[in-house]
């Protein structure tokens, strides 16, 4: 017999899922907290990525990074998922940012990363500094392709 309580629980655990998984699209946050004239995703309150490619939001996903102090500076990882039947080559660059929301040290250099048909590839990046915060990820196709 089913009772007015059991289905009240039934109900209010219905609306957590919803709300809690509704808002997240295969790890991008929902369209609302996307800039829509660009490829600009916030993963969340510490993490950004950039798509700078036509494609890249429909081959690949990426997921929230975790954070961690790895002594006196916090490590960044996160995982990149192939969504192609094809491998993939990818560029990427993590820049940190300070709580405040000041850039920390910003190099011009492009990490290379092959990730194979339906696979992921974990990829780590430290701040440099003991005040890094939060990371923007920068993924594009290399150049030449």
């Amino acid at each position: 017999m089913v009772t007015l309580r059991g289905i009240a629980v039934f109900l209010l655990l219905s609306v957590l899922m919803v709300c809690m998984t509704g808002c997240v699209i295969e790890g991008k946050t929902h369209s609302s907290d996307v800039n829509t004239n660009s490829n600009v995703y916030k993963l969340s309150p510490r993490a950004t990525v950039i798509y700078a490619g036509k494609y890249l939001p429909e081959d690949i996903t990426v997921s929230v990074p975790a954070f961690e102090k790895s002594g006196a500076l916090t490590k960044a990882v996160f995982v990149l998922q192939n969504l192609t039947d094809g491998n993939i080559v990818l560029e990427y660059r993590v820049e940190w940012k300070k709580e405040s929301g000041f850039p920390m040290r910003i190099t011009d250099a492009w990490d290379i990363v092959h990730i194979a048909p339906a696979s992921i590839a974990t990829l780590a990046s430290v701040g440099d500094d003991a005040e890094a915060y939060s990371v923007i990820i920068k993924i594009r196709y290399p150049e030449n392709n």
